[in-house]
């Protein structure tokens, strides 16, 4: 009984050192990765051209609105864009810790076929607050849209 158990173990430790030595080593020949740090108070799409299209979906929260305005719906058109990157690009970072519920995911889908996702809560209330986040489901990268961008923003989402 106890050579059957010292064999498991055995097997389990060599089978972990096998495990663990196959991940691959860095090297000073491979190209270093690099990624883009944002360090700037708010994002920066350089150019509503870079822009395919910008989709919002409505998540189970904007479901549970007396009226919600729709289950998705993609901007393709470059005035809309435009506006979506001028309140991406103005928004201001907020330093606190804030619980909030999810209105829209906000898929940015680049002409590159790259993507970004945001969460992005506009109301449709006048003079409302509106909230970008930088990584759904984080509580990293809190942003506020200015008054005047949350108007044209509510006019987008429920009034067009």
């Amino acid at each position: 009984m106890k050579k059957r158990s010292y064999s498991s173990v055995l097997f389990l430790i060599i089978f972990a050192i096998i495990a663990v030595s196959c991940g691959k080593m860095p090297s000073d020949k491979e190209p270093e990765l690099t990624t883009k740090v944002e360090t700037q108070e708010s994002f920066d799409i350089k150019s509503e051209k870079e822009i395919l299209n910008i989709r919002l979906q409505c998540t189970v929260e904007c479901k549970r609105m007396v009226k919600p305005p729709f289950k998705e719906k993609i901007f393709e058109d470059a005035d809309e864009i435009k506006i979506f990157v001028k309140a991406i690009n103005n928004s201001k970072k907020i330093e606190a810790d804030l619980d909030y519920s999810t209105f829209f995911l906000m898929h940015i889908t680049f002409k590159d076929d790259t993507e970004k996702v945001f969460v992005l809560n506009v109301n449709d209330a006048e003079g409302g607050v509106e909230l970008l986040v930088k990584n759904p489901g984080s509580s990293e990268g809190y942003y506020s849209i200015s008054e005047e961008l949350h108007k044209e923003l509510r006019t987008l989402i429920y009034h067009s």
